[in-house]
């Protein structure tokens, strides 16, 4: 299981964490399924999602892209399963990010996109994001930087 935690996650008990239950090579696209789950204290909130190679890749590059700057955004994937949105303060001496992750109850439910659903926030840094995908990435598909 590959885990972002929450800056203050002594305290807050948030995490997101990411599985990977199955990797197959279809038609040359990696597939690979994952449970996603966010938790918080004694609550935990699963789903599965489907990436692909090219959707950790374009996490990774918008990721890597985040701005120096203060800043609001939007990271979004080729598949909608999860959609990222930060709000990025520099003008604080820890530069923190606030990162809202959320699950497509839409596709969940009814196999549409909506963009609603249960949303994690979790306070993180960029440098503590980019651990994190490097991570996943590194687990997922055996690259590194």
């Amino acid at each position: 299981m590959i885990t972002l935690l929450d800056l203050y996650y002594e305290d807050s008990k948030a995490k997101m964490g990411l599985m990977l239950k199955d990797k197959k090579n279809v038609e040359e696209i990696i597939r690979m399924d994952i449970q996603v789950s966010f938790e918080y204290e004694f609550s935990v909130v699963k789903s599965d999602i489907v990436w692909t190679k090219e959707d950790i890749d374009l996490l990774k590059e918008q990721i890597y892209a985040i701005p120096s700057e203060s800043t609001v955004g939007t990271i979004a994937l080729l598949e909608p399963d999860l959609t990222f949105t930060y709000i990025k303060n520099y003008e604080e001496e820890n530069k923190k990010l606030s990162l809202y992750v959320t699950i497509d109850s839409g596709l969940v439910n009814s196999h549409m996109g909506t963009e609603t659903g249960p949303t994690l926030k979790i306070i993180t840094t960029e440098d503590n994001l980019i651990k994190w995908i490097d991570n996943v990435e590194y687990s997922f598909l055996g690259e590194s930087n």
